[in-house]
């Protein structure tokens, strides 16, 4: 690796003493920056991995908060939805009473009004 900088040197005209150190500091610079622009590219998907990450575990947070409401609220709604039918049974139960009774349906409804 070292031939071809220092004929490179030597074709821009550098003095012979010198050749060799400064071939030296730039092969050395060129290395730094190699692994200076691999860290950099390294850390770079690193962060952009923990980034989506973070936002898929905020995205399951958010769906499970979610997902409980909406359990929550469907547990409410077929608790409410027994309550009318269970209800509209009671009534129908008292319409069927009173129709066998010969008096009308509306009568038995309305008199537990009173």
């Amino acid at each position: 690796m070292l031939n071809p900088v220092l004929r490179l040197l030597a074709l821009i005209g550098v003095p012979e003493r010198w050749r060799r150190v400064l071939a030296e500091i730039l092969l050395t610079i060129a290395l730094v920056l190699i692994i200076w622009v691999a860290l950099h590219l390294w850390l770079s998907r690193h962060d952009s991995r923990v980034i989506a990450a973070d936002r898929a575990a905020g995205d399951v947070a958010a769906l499970n908060t979610t997902l409980a409401a909406d359990r929550a609220a469907g547990a409410e709604k077929d608790q409410r939805d027994r309550a009318f039918d269970n209800e509209q049974s009671r009534l129908q139960e008292k319409a069927d009473a009173a129709a066998d009774n010969r008096a009308s349906p509306l009568d038995a409804l309305f008199n537990e009004l009173h």
